[in-house]
């Protein structure tokens, strides 16, 4: 009971694997103490400066504190937390459901997807096309004109082992139940194996871990045990074959062969075999050896039509596409192939032998694979520094989707499963996972934006005071109208870039939010935005309208930065071609507040500026998008 059963097991091992801190976390607190300790040593030294220059402390710290504001990237974490949520948004009308806001990001980093097969990469709509029995093999659609005693009981056998509902009432087929084992009905069905009163005595349910079933029903006085499994597994639990009737020595080695290929074919196999035994004092577990080997049953199960383009994706993307099975090789190395998916082929048991280096690289597909296999897989990969999503849809599978940096679990799966996971997939599709991979790539390109146009500005204001302290000029704005300015461009500049339709990125997101292209971009903008306000500055007749220039100048060059800032790589011209519903109404909301502040507030300390000032403010604030632009250019 308790800690001891099954269950209790695997919420042990759930419980001891942590959940892995996404990339975007990870990149955001360390920008975060970078920018932390930036402002608090230039604010310091700011301060020191003031004092070394005399200045009253009063005036000093308002300015350092003011220096602070500027720098200080406030509108940062509302900005990503919105962008974040537009990207669950998106995902959600795309049928992918996010549970934790960072995985939306982590998505856009991933490089390797290990994903399930049945279901995720193929239809999960299964239909018996194939019967070996008695050494010959039957075409499913004949299969009720076949009178031959092992064909008939192995299609008894794949009745008995069955859990699911498939029976007629009022004309009507009434379906339930896992597909593989509808299919068993379906064919039976087809034979005339109806419903009978067997009475079930005893049974041993489907483990992975043994990779079979039996159920032991009672027959006029008789125990009959019907297993249905892994054709490995069921071969080496026969001794004998039925063969025209009768049972004869099993060649496990010849049954071997064929279960290879109809695998190779690219069908999922199910072996069945059956035992007659005393009823009185019968216990099923004493029953499974020397067995009668019946036959196979082979069904397709053919891919989504979605999956081959969905796997090209990924190919083109950077993402290394593994499938991690329960098949056989050969149907999971098989249908790989036929979606494309490369790499050597290994199974369960060879994982167990084989170090995590020797697994990690290389292999395409995994097969025989139990829930501990998949567990194992992941942290190998991770190990490699791959950001690694994980499928899933059963309670065993809870601890790799906990372990993986992205859990995914199927809308179909348990309640274990999605509990565990960071997102789960409403319809089963393997395209959707790639679909959410593209959203979680334009996220982060969303994010690089933001930070791109907020810190150069940010960076640029600081620097205004910064300056002024430095050189011994005058401040060219005042505390209260940075504050002002970050507040108004936060709200009115700063949200539109939430808006901005992404360009796709066809490789992972792994290097940092601050690229070395941005970080050049942060340095040279924020000094041609100080340089251009100090000009300003230094061409009005009294200080209060030499800083009102000044504040203008700043917020204009943040528009006009902001109309670079929408595509990092492609010109100004391209961007136009992308429709933002906020942008213009953004700017234009800017410009006319702007205009009324430098009218109409005094508590801005503000005041009129002639038509040939608003001109200057214009020319110069303007160079920021050219230089940009040219340095676009340069780059390609």
């Amino acid at each position: 009971t308790g800690e001891r059963t099954e269950i209790g097991k695997i919420a042990r091992k759930t419980e001891k694997e942590r959940e892995t801190e996404t990339p975007l976390l990870k990149k955001m607190k360390k920008l975060g103490k970078r920018i932390f300790f930036a402002i608090l040593v230039v604010s310091t030294f700011n301060f020191l400066i003031g004092v070394y220059r005399g200045y009253s402390f009063d005036f000093t710290f308002l300015a350092s504190v003011g220096l602070a504001v500027a720098a200080i990237p406030e509108s940062l974490p509302a900005l990503v937390t919105m962008i974040l949520a537009m990207g669950v948004r998106d995902m959600a009308s795309r049928k992918a459901v996010v549970r934790r806001l960072p995985a939306v990001e982590t998505l856009g980093s991933v490089t390797t997807i290990c994903t399930d097969k049945t279901g995720t990469l193929t239809r999960n709509k299964m239909k018996v096309v194939k019967v070996f029995a008695g050494s010959k093999e039957y075409d499913a659609d004949v299969v009720g004109e076949v009178d031959v005693r092992e064909v008939r009981m192995t299609l008894l056998a794949g009745y008995i082992c069955n859990k699911a509902i498939y029976r007629e009432e009022d004309g009507e087929y009434i379906i339930s139940g896992d597909p593989m084992e509808i299919a068993l009905l379906e064919v039976a069905a087809k034979a005339g194996i109806r419903e009978r009163d067997w009475k079930t005595i005893d049974e041993i349910p489907f483990d992975p871990a043994i990779r079979f079933m039996a159920t032991a029903v009672e027959e006029d006085g008789i125990a009959m045990v019907y297993a249905k499994g892994a054709p490995e597994r069921i071969i080496a639990m026969c001794s004998h074959a039925m063969v025209k009737g009768k049972p004869i020595r099993i060649d496990a080695e010849y049954l071997n062969r064929v279960a290879e290929d109809f695998a190779s074919r690219g069908m999922r196999i199910l072996a069945f075999a059956y035992k007659p035994a005393d009823a009185e004092g019968f216990k099923i577990k004493e029953h499974v050896s020397d067995m009668i080997f019946l036959g196979f049953q082979c069904m397709i199960d053919p891919p989504r039509k979605e999956s081959y383009e969905a796997v090209k994706k990924c190919k083109e993307a950077g993402v290394r596409v593994v499938m991690v099975t329960g098949d056989h090789p050969a149907t999971a190395l098989a249908i790989a192939r036929e979606l494309g998916i490369e790499g050597k082929v290994l199974t369960g048991e060879d994982v167990e032998k084989m170090s995590d280096e020797e697994f990690a690289t290389g292999i395409g597909v995994f097969a025989r694979v139990l829930p501990e296999h998949k567990l194992r897989i992941v942290r190998a990969l991770q190990k490699r520094k791959e950001i690694v999503a994980v499928t899933g849809d059963g309670v065993n599978d809870a601890p790799a989707l906990k372990a993986a940096d992205i859990g995914v679990a199927m809308g179909s799966g348990t309640e274990v499963a999605k509990e565990a996971s960071d997102m789960v997939i409403i319809d089963d599709n393997f395209a959707t996972i790639v679909a959410a991979i593209e959203e979680g790539r334009k996220v982060f390109k969303k994010i690089q934006k933001v930070l791109a146009w907020t810190l150069p500005t940010n960076g640029g204001e600081g620097l205004a005071i910064f300056s002024a302290f430095l050189i011994g000029l005058a401040l060219p704005i005042l505390p209260i109208q940075i504050l002002w300015i970050n507040t108004v461009t936060a709200l009115l500049l700063g949200t539109t870039l939430v808006f901005e339709p992404a360009n796709e990125l066809k490789k992972p997101t792994k290097g940092e939010l601050l690229s070395r292209e941005i970080v050049v971009r942060i340095g040279w903008v924020s000094l041609l935005m100080v340089l251009g306000a100090y000009f300003l500055f230094f061409s009005q007749e009294n200080d209060v309208a030499a800083r009102t220039a000044a504040m203008n100048t700043i917020v204009f060059f943040e528009i006009f930065y902001l109309l670079s800032a929408r595509n990092l790589d492609k010109s100004f011209f391209a961007a136009l071609k992308r429709k933002n519903p906020a942008i213009l109404p953004g700017i234009l909301a800017m410009i006319v507040l702007q205009v009324i502040v430098a009218q109409t507030q005094t508590w801005l300390q503000a005041t009129p500026l002639s038509i040939f000032t608003w001109i200057e403010i214009l020319a110069v604030s303007s160079l920021v998008l050219i230089l940009s632009e040219l340095a676009k250019l340069k780059k390609f």
